[in-house]
């Protein structure tokens, strides 16, 4: 590619990138924004258990609405995991 070429021609000529080499989350959230536009309920159920959680909305239901709520709800913890240790729901 020309290195003088403007970003308008850049951005025309930009390839989509396949999800899995972003990071293979990227495209259950893809799907996930999808599955909102066309309100289908079941399918946002079943993505939004596969999207990894922010640990502190985490922490906020577990201190709220306790550990089992959380476990019940079925969000993925793995980044509360990281953050707050292995076995945090339970402490």
């Amino acid at each position: 590619m020309d290195e003088t070429m403007t970003a308008a021609r850049q951005t025309r000529t930009y390839a989509e990138p396949v999800y899995e080499e972003i990071s293979p989350d990227l495209q259950i959230l893809s799907d996930f924004v999808a599955a909102l536009a066309t309100d289908n309920d079941q399918e946002i159920g079943r993505l939004r258990k596969l999207i990894p959680a922010a640990p502190e909305p985490l922490m906020a239901m577990k201190q709220c609405f306790g550990a089992e709520y959380v476990r019940e709800k079925g969000y993925r913890t793995d980044l509360a995991e990281e953050r707050y240790g292995h076995g945090w729901l339970d402490r």
